[in-house]
């Protein structure tokens, strides 16, 4: 979904596809279809948010990461059901 309409995303958008790429770059590895959809799935501002998350927990653990989509998804899920607990 982001490929298709890269030239006219929403500045929000833009960003939080810049963070995924960051991630997918410092990690070594790409987001499965299945994270990317958890991720579209929420609001701009959510997905930073979790995105964010993601590299808190990615640097705790040294800056490994053993499965980046799996990791995305967990963190979009929490965040789903509890959006406080992340806040």
């Amino acid at each position: 979904p982001w490929e298709a309409n890269e030239a006219s995303l929403p500045a929000e958008e833009e960003e939080m596809q810049q963070h995924l790429s960051h991630l997918e770059g410092l990690v070594g590895m790409e987001i499965d279809d299945r994270a990317k959809g958890s991720l579209l799935r929420m609001s701009s501002s959510q997905g930073k948010l979790a995105l964010r998350k993601v590299e808190d927990i990615i640097q705790e653990q040294g800056g490994f990461c053993h499965n980046l989509s799996s990791m995305v998804q967990s963190v979009c899920r929490k965040m789903g059901n509890s959006s406080r607990q992340w806040a």
